[in-house]
């Protein structure tokens, strides 16, 4: 049997969780029907709760065998499916472990959720397995398992092997990125109903076949978290029948066995056990539960694709299992991340890593910046963005999507990044006006996920943010716009709302009324005196206040009056700290009151003579024009 023929996943579906057995008669299947009516009373009722567990297993019962104690396994170990991609040259491009071999006690120790509630364990390193339900099952008293070794000396890890563990366990751990769960290569000291244990090892210990040894991999169904999950392990992965223990390979077996642990059950078609994937040979696409290998991206899945026969929410299901892993990043841009950077003029970014964690996962970033070029590059953790070359296989399951916001959360114009066949987001522009600006990172779908693409469901995991932003704008407060023209109304109060913004930071600043030409005394406005705005740290960069003024019937030149701003605290004044608002002689205007928001008057970079009927809002970066939003009532 040749290395690719080998490469099938094989699962047995545990007995004894808790669940509500079908009756024999409602077995959909005759033979599987009478198989289960040979079993003891006691095997019987745990053959029949597991099905009614796992329903989606009624979908095989041509192939499903059954153990005295009513364990049900797997017997259809499928071929790699013919015409498949070439296959990635075997071994990575080690370039970045060097630690001279050690042995094999000595495995490399990595950790990608340290402190997490529940732990999947990636055993290189052999095992003595007795007293299972394996042991049961095969009628082996033990075996002892041989570590993973791919030049033929089985006492030792080489460099190149230790890149391999290294790259299998990065390639896990980014499938159960989003989850809160520890991947790990560290030894517990006991098992228990809260740790997965995979264990690397040959199809035979030498003595005695392990179980299913034509397989790529072989594991309990439905068994995490239940008190007797140990008996239930391990989960077996066979390298020598992927690839010979082909990185990329071996890891899509270990991540698709912890799944049937955790309760998943295979993707496949209306005519195939296994779906292989679709899609183009540069961006193919497949499902974790299937058989994924050799595809550029593999996911969780809901079966999107054409003819899926399971429509189970893989997320959703190990969500219930684990939970989710916790948020990194806020999602709004009142409680984004500040993007740290170094330089002048054009500043560099410091790289920032971050988790897309669900569908609806968005992380925000913020930073000041003057107008000018901005170049900002989201990558999702893949093989070769970790140093390492594998052309075919490159490991991460998001594909990013990347859009730059204004001070108010709108998208900028002409600043994302969602390309097609391409997973890295880079944003490259220019910011059109000094301000403050959000960096959105999400998932992203490629092409049509029913047949030669994917949606954002499945596109999560973890990725670096890097790239250049323009020179900081000043660290400074000022209004919005620093004119206001209004028509001022022949009777009733009419309400002018004040944009004011700051860069950064917890500050407050002091607002004021003062007569010009529009005074209190005449009742051309109603005065404000001591007024106080306040930001903590983390508030959104815009505050607002509102001036009333007050109409009437008498023929008179246009008049403006002044709102100042003084003793900031946090921060200093900008050029904008006086707005100067002008009341429109408007005798033959509509009396009807209404409210009004900031608009620029003419020369200041918008519209004017804007009336009751059409109001206009300006949110300015510091020392310029940001935005322009109009709403007609």
């Amino acid at each position: 049997m040749s290395p690719l023929a080998a490469c099938a996943l094989l699962a047995c579906v545990a007995a004894g969780a808790a669940a509500e057995p079908l009756a024999l008669a409602a077995v959909p299947d005759a033979g599987l029907r009478s198989r289960i009516a040979t079993l003891p009373a006691k095997g019987q009722a745990v053959a029949l709760a597991t099905l009614a567990r796992q329903p989606a297993l009624l979908r095989s019962a041509a192939h499903l065998a059954i153990s005295p104690g009513g364990g049900l396994c797997f017997t259809n170990c499928a071929a790699h499916p013919a015409g498949a991609p070439v296959p990635a040259p075997a071994g990575p491009a080690r370039l970045l472990i060097a630690q001279g071999t050690v042995p094999i006690a000595s495995v490399p120790a990595y950790a990608s959720l340290p402190g997490a509630p529940n732990t999947l364990y990636l055993d290189f390193n052999g095992e003595t397995v007795a007293g299972t339900q394996w042991n049961a099952l095969e009628s082996v008293a033990s075996w002892d398992t041989k570590p993973y070794d791919t030049d033929g000396d089985d006492t030792t890890f080489s460099d190149n092997e230790q890149d391999a563990i290294y790259l299998i366990w990065q390639r896990v751990a980014e499938d159960y990125r989003p989850f809160n769960v520890n991947v790990t290569t560290i030894a517990p000291g006991a098992f228990s109903a809260r740790i997965g244990h995979a264990l690397i090892t040959r199809n035979s210990d030498g003595t005695n076949d392990c179980p299913s040894p034509s397989a790529g991999g072989v594991a309990y169904v439905d068994v995490f978290g239940r008190s007797n999950y140990p008996s239930f392990q391990p989960a077996w992965i066979y390298f020598n029948n992927l690839g010979g223990g082909r990185e990329d390979l071996v890891a899509e077996a270990v991540s698709h066995e912890l799944g049937h642990n955790l309760g998943l059950s295979h993707d496949g078609t209306s005519s195939l056990e296994y779906y292989t994937g679709h899609g183009p040979s540069g961006f193919s696409w497949g499902p974790i539960m299937g058989v994924s290998y050799n595809r550029v991206i593999t996911q969780w899945s809901k079966g999107e694709y054409t003819s899926a026969n399971n429509l189970e929410d893989d997320i959703s299901m190990i969500m219930a299992r684990i939970g989710q892993v916790a948020d990194d990043h806020g999602d709004a841009i009142g409680s984004a991340t500040a993007l740290v950077s170094t330089g002048t003029g054009t500043r560099t970014v410091t790289p920032v890593a971050g988790i897309i964690a669900s569908e609806n996962d968005r992380d925000i970033f913020t930073f000041d910046a003057t107008a000018g070029a901005v170049n900002l590059t989201v990558t999702p953790r893949t093989v070769t963005s970790l140093g390492y070359l594998s052309p075919q296989t490159l490991g991460a399951d998001l594909d990013a999507k990347a859009e730059i916001l204004d001070a108010l959360g709108a998208v900028v114009s002409g600043l994302t990044a969602e390309v097609q066949d391409n997973r890295i987001a880079t944003i490259s522009g220019n910011l059109p006006a000094p301000g403050t600006y959000y960096l959105r990172v999400a998932g992203a779908g490629n092409r049509d996920p029913r047949s030669d693409g994917f949606s954002p469901y499945g596109s999560l995991g973890a990725y670096i943010i890097s790239g250049t932003i323009p020179d900081a704008a000043p660290l400074s407060l000022g209004f919005a716009v620093t004119a206001i023209s209004q028509d001022e109304g022949s009777s009733g109060p009419r309400n002018i709302t004040v944009i004011v913004i700051r860069a950064a930071g917890a500050v407050s600043v002091r607002y004021d009324t003062a007569d010009q030409s529009a005074t209190v005394a005449d009742a051309d406005y109603v005065p404000v005196t001591n007024g106080l705005l306040t930001w903590a740290d983390g508030d959104p960069a815009a505050k607002t206040f509102t001036i009333t003024v007050e109409g009437d019937t008498t023929d008179e030149a246009d008049e403006s009056f002044l709102v100042t701003l003084s003793n900031p605290t946090g921060t200093t004044l900008g050029p904008n700290s006086v707005l100067t608002i002008t009341l429109r002689n408007d005798d033959a205007a509509s009396a009807d009151p209404g409210t009004a928001i900031a608009s620029p008057a003419s020369g200041s970079g918008g519209d004017s003579g804007c009336g009751p009927g059409g109001l206009l809002g300006i949110a300015l970066g510091l020392g310029g024009l940001g935005l322009i939003r109009r709403r007609q009532d």
